[in-house]
């Protein structure tokens, strides 16, 4: 059973070792049946953490309404089951 991966790169460069290096690995997680999805931080706007904990009290994504949203519910669904976030409450 493939597992799900969260790649988040942060170099703004296409042509850059960060760039290749990201996409060898996205292809060769999903050739062995991975399911990957990909952000780049870079062209996003998003900011940093605030602690405020919204995303441990609530189980939702940050409270904060920028780009990191999009990303940190994927982020939730790959790393941290339902239970591991309930029982931060």
């Amino acid at each position: 059973m493939g597992k799900k991966i969260v790649v988040i790169t942060g170099s703004p460069r296409k042509a850059g070792n960060s760039f290749a290096m990201t996409e060898a690995f996205i292809a060769a997680a999903e050739k062995r049946g991975h399911t990957v999805t990909r952000f780049d931080a870079a062209k996003m706007n998003v900011g940093g953490c605030h602690a405020c904990e919204t995303c441990f009290k609530t189980g939702k994504a940050c409270s904060f309404n920028d780009d990191g949203r999009l990303f940190q519910s994927s982020q939730y669904a790959a790393f941290y089951p339902r239970s591991l976030l309930k029982s931060r409450r």
